[in-house]
């Protein structure tokens, strides 16, 4: 029995010469650095609504359901969280009078209830028809807030 015998299928492909570009050092030394850059926060699609809370919190929506929680700091804006909230767009967003709940309500027929202050969805509804409005209904002095949802 001879070496080759032993071999048990073929061989593996000779490596590939990387091509080097006729001016690739120029191109990679005229690259820009790091430092150059920052990254985006923005919406991809249109701004639809916009809130500001007691809480120091502004809240965005946009056509494409994404909700982004930003908080006001005193020499500028941070952004905290992002959720895309709704297939499509959104239709109306409210605040509590207290600055601790937000709502969205979108064409995907759902209400969104989110915590403001720990940037979190705490409650999805499912609707039976195609939300139009939104808002939070309270008492004065009392402790219990009821979402109102409206169709068109």
């Amino acid at each position: 029995m001879s070496d080759s015998e032993d071999d048990v299928g073929p061989m593996p492909p000779a490596p590939k010469r990387r091509k080097v570009l006729e001016f690739e050092r120029v191109y990679l030394d005229a690259m820009p650095t790091g430092q150059m850059y920052e990254r985006s926060f923005m919406h991809v699609e249109t701004v639809t609504h916009v809130a500001a809370t007691k809480t120091d919190f502004i809240v965005t929506a946009s056509k494409e359901g994404v909700v982004k929680f930003w908080k006001k700091r005193p020499a500028d804006v941070e952004f905290v969280k992002r959720f895309y909230a709704h297939v499509g767009p959104i239709v109306d967003m409210c605040v509590s009078a207290d600055g601790n709940w937000l709502a969205t309500v979108g064409n995907d027929q759902t209400a969104k209830v989110f915590d403001v202050l720990n940037f979190d969805m705490i409650n999805m509804t499912k609707l039976d028809f195609t939300p139009s409005a939104c808002c939070w209904v309270h008492r004065q002095g009392t402790a219990s807030t009821k979402l109102a949802i409206a169709s068109a």
